[in-house]
């Protein structure tokens, strides 16, 4: 089932590429919790994801990246990707 998913760590004024490196190493940290220490091999099991980078702007506030991020996770794992990747990217 596709979700559509935005993260936002909670640092400030972090680049576009720490984020995207962050979430990767938390993707590949999470395959490697589900599917084992080879997880590379099972390219047919793990998600299908667009990944688009995002800037909140606003007068207020400094500039916030973001990810949006629509992913095909089954109903089951849901929960449990949401949770670990939140806590990873804290």
């Amino acid at each position: 089932m596709n979700y559509q998913i935005t993260f936002q760590p909670n640092k400030y004024n972090a680049s576009d590429r720490e984020l995207i490196l962050n979430f990767k190493k938390g993707l590949m940290r999470y395959y490697r919790k589900l599917l084992n220490a080879r997880y590379n091999k099972h390219k047919d099991r793990q998600y299908k994801m667009d990944i688009d980078i995002s800037h909140g702007n606003s007068e207020y506030t400094s500039t916030h990246p973001h990810l949006h991020i629509i992913a095909d996770i089954p109903t089951n794992e849901i929960k449990f990707f949401m949770s670990f990747m939140t806590s990873y990217l804290k």
